[in-house]
């Protein structure tokens, strides 16, 4: 086939749109490895990448700016008047429910994140002009104007509600108990197991190692559980702006997600200790089972709390999504498979 019936076979079976809509991305390597020039063919007027970013497919957005030996999008062919910028745009500032890829991330405040990403991602690709260009629309008989920031706010509205719903929500109920932690600590510092020497005030079993562990323990405990208190009342204090959604929120959620961890693990082996120094007396294994059972619940709380904050390490300072991706040719028999008119 001639290079002029391979695009309209292309073109009129639809392979490489679905496969770009839907995120294939192994059709799509293997087209492009065939046949190099579809990455200069549109459709409706919109090139590949503009409906991967209208799609939300991050896989197909790496190769495509791959494909192009490039990061920057601007080497795709655009039409007229830079309306292929426009159009970027335009893909990044709308939302949709339908988006595959929410449905992994962690909570609504996360997806604003994500789909911030997106959209600040594509105001880096186009040309600064379009970054403050407006969107002409008619309401009734008034003709207004918006520019794509806007638009992306009117889309994401509920989403951003939902978002700062979620946030504070989560945050109030990582606060209290944040403030048990600090409270109970607190206390127990005041009361030290075994009690002091009524002449100098000295607690009575200082040499022992589970006093120091019990002191230790419970101060870093107490240091940890403040710190999460000041990030999640920051959270609860914040104005929640669309961009406080990128970094400044999670990273507040971040410090003090772990930052609970920590305590509430210290806290634990304060408890464990103090029980060992009451007990120690009477039976002398009961650090064993003390141990385990604080093991134990740090483990669960590990297990149902830290993929969620792995989640939002990632998110956050993960690699960019729009890092191109390798095209390789795929070995065939032990050989590097190539590609001719005839074999076309």
């Amino acid at each position: 086939m001639e290079t002029a019936e391979i695009l309209k076979y292309f073109k009129d079976d639809f392979i490489i749109f679905w496969a770009t809509a839907n995120g294939i991305v192994e059709i799509l390597q293997v087209c492009l490895e065939s046949f190099p020039e579809l990455i200069w063919t549109t459709y409706q007027a919109k090139s590949w990448l503009t409906i991967a970013v209208e799609y939300r497919q991050e896989e197909v957005c790496r190769l495509f700016l791959a494909a192009n030996s490039s990061a920057n999008p601007s080497i795709i062919p655009t039409t007229p008047e830079n309306a292929e910028s426009r159009a970027l745009l335009k893909a990044a500032a709308r939302y949709s429910s339908n988006f595959g890829y929410l449905s992994n991330v962690p909570g609504p405040a996360f997806r604003v994140q994500r789909e911030l990403q997106w959209f600040k991602a594509v105001e880096g690709w186009v040309h600064p002009f379009y970054k403050a260009a407006t969107v002409s629309f008619q309401e009734g008989e008034t003709k207004k104007y918006k520019k794509y920031w806007q638009i992306f706010l009117d889309e994401h509205q509920e989403l951003l509600k939902n978002g700062e719903k979620w946030m504070k929500s989560t945050s109030s109920s990582f606060l209290l108990i944040s403030t048990l932690i600090v409270v109970a600590l607190f206390v127990a510092a005041l009361i030290v197991p075994g009690g002091n020497n009524n002449n100098a005030g000295v607690p009575i079993l200082l040499g022992k190692d589970s006093l120091v562990i019990f002191t230790t323990s419970g101060a870093l405990g107490l240091f940890f559980s403040v710190a999460s208190i000041i990030s999640f009342s920051a959270i609860l204090t914040s104005s929640c702006e669309p961009d406080d959604f990128l970094y400044s929120l999670p990273k507040k959620m971040m410090i003090g997600t772990s930052s609970l961890f920590f305590s509430l693990a210290f806290m634990l082996a304060a408890f464990a200790a103090a029980l060992t120094i009451v007990l120690d007396e009477r039976v002398k294994w009961i650090w064993i089972p003390m141990t385990v059972l604080s093991c134990l619940f740090v483990a669960l709380f590990a297990m149902l709390q830290l993929p969620l904050l792995f989640q939002m390490v990632k998110s956050t300072f993960g690699p960019s999504i729009f890092q191109p991706r390798k095209i390789s040719k795929r070995p065939t028999n032990g050989r590097m498979r190539t590609y001719d008119k005839q074999t076309s």
